[in-house]
């Protein structure tokens, strides 16, 4: 059903969306719609009336406003509360549920929407559950040569993992890290030995190289596998013998965007958000449950379908974490860089209150110098992250905490 959802999705963006916003006065006659700057990023439709089909006290020929950008109607002087065109089209025809709209839509002007005995879904099927296993098979492999390897690049990552980053060997197996070998090795094995196609492995794990030479395997040598909400999505590769960057490297097919990295499987009431994946393994590691990475310094941008899934998922209260970096002052002292996560934070808050203006659960940690989660709880403890998230203020407290500080 998973993958009959992604199917329509993606029908819903390439041909339901479009027409309707071309059809958008047929569809809905009553508010007498108007374009505008058709053919343009402006594109748009407006009404002289509300969305409630009422009229405005003053006159006003742009009342009400839908945009292509993002299939939602909006009014004038309510502008946080927008309401999206299918639930709108839903409720003039009667319909229940946006599959009822859909399907109507179809037979109706012939859309061609996919249904889910379809071939074509029956197929997504089969290619999902094929990638699966083969993550599944990489991830083996990667864990058992970490576990077992002699070389010298698989010492140096089993020593960093437990040296440098502090992991216990129990804590390395439940996390699942592993130790990558020339990529050439891996292809090999996954081909011959497993028996996928080359083409399969590109196309779930494909990693970048340059004349067939991959840094993969040979400078980045630690497998985190990325796991979200109970699915491996594929993997991140670290190198583990200096910081130089990039430090790490993704495959191809990687998504990082649209689901909280660690986002635990069954969902979580609350959870704690911290920039790097590092940063919540190791939070995992000392037993702290609901800390998840956004994979970057903030949220914004396509990142706010994190947030989105997140909700969705029964998340009803959110603790940024971001880094606390620090900076050169003008008289050549390193300070806290406050500004720049005060910066990071609020962008973070804003993506989220354009998902739900009224979602107000939203709290900041407070660091007391330059640190960064998984430095923190190495050398304090899991204990006093734990307390560290407890006492974070609401989001405008820590806002006038640090302007005011200034």
């Amino acid at each position: 059903m998973n993958e009959y959802l992604d199917i329509l999705k993606s029908w819903e963006r390439r041909v339901a969306d479009p027409f309707i916003f071309e059809h958008l006065c047929e569809l809905l006659p009553a508010w007498g719609f108007r374009r505008m700057n058709q053919g343009t990023p402006q594109d748009r439709w407006v009404s002289p009336v509300k969305m409630d089909l009422s009229k405005p006290k003053k006159p006003n020929p742009m009342k009400t406003v839908v945009s292509a950008m993002d299939m939602k109607m909006r009014e004038q002087g309510d502008w946080n509360n927008p309401v999206s065109v299918a639930d709108i089209l839903m409720k003039e025809k009667g319909f229940d549920n946006v599959y009822q709209l859909y399907s109507w839509l179809s037979e109706r002007y012939h859309l061609d929407m996919p249904m889910p005995d379809s071939p074509k879904v029956k197929i997504a099927e089969r290619r999902k559950a094929r990638k699966a296993t083969l993550l599944e098979d990489m991830m083996e492999y990667f864990c058992w040569c970490l576990a077992n390897s002699s070389t010298e690049k698989a010492q140096k990552t089993r020593s960093y993992l437990k040296k440098e980053r502090g992991f216990t060997q129990e804590q390395i197996e439940k996390l699942r890290f592993g130790f990558v070998p020339l990529w050439s090795s891996v292809v090999t094995f996954m081909t011959t030995k497993k028996k996928y196609l080359k083409e399969e492995l590109d196309e779930a794990c494909g990693v970048y190289s340059v004349d067939g030479k991959t840094a993969v395997g040979k400078t980045h040598t630690l497998a985190i596998p990325y796991i979200c909400a109970g699915v491996l999505k594929g993997f991140l590769f670290r190198r583990v013998d200096s910081d130089d960057k990039p430090k790490y490297l993704a495959n191809f097919a990687l998504d990082r965007r649209s689901v909280f990295f660690n986002y635990p499987e069954q969902g979580s009431s609350v959870i704690a958000v911290v920039e790097g994946e590092m940063d919540a393994l190791t939070a995992t590691a000392a037993g702290i449950p609901g800390v998840v990475a956004i994979g970057g310094s903030e949220i914004a941008g396509e990142r706010k379908h994190q947030v989105e899934v997140a909700l969705a998922s029964g998340t009803r209260s959110i603790i940024l974490c971001p880094d606390l970096d620090s900076t050169t002052a003008e008289d050549g002292t390193v300070v806290p860089d406050h500004a720049k996560r005060l910066k990071a934070v609020m962008h973070s808050v804003h993506t989220i209150k354009d998902i739900d203006i009224e979602f107000d659960s939203i709290y900041v940690t407070v660091f007391d110098k330059p640190t960064d989660p998984d430095e923190f709880i190495r050398k304090r403890g899991g204990d006093a992250f734990i307390k560290l998230l407890r006492d974070a203020l609401p989001w405008w407290e820590y806002v006038y905490k640090v302007k005011s500080k200034r």
